[in-house]
């Protein structure tokens, strides 16, 4: 396999743990540790968006 291919499947995977790791902590009672993983989910997938656009902004130059 290609290694932009080894990427595409890796980043699709961590994107596919994260959601489901956030679609488990909202079904937690509600509280700090719930909201704690929440965000953390939530800034581990802008992270990757983000890394995700550099990557694509570096391509076209």
């Amino acid at each position: 396999m290609k290694r932009s291919v080894k990427e595409k499947i890796t980043v699709l995977s961590v994107s596919f743990v994260l959601f489901i790791v956030g679609v488990l902590a909202l079904s937690m009672e509600r509280g700090g540790g719930r909201t704690i993983v929440l965000a953390l989910v939530i800034l581990a997938l802008a992270a990757v968006a983000a890394r995700q656009t550099i990557q694509k902004l570096k391509k076209k130059e």
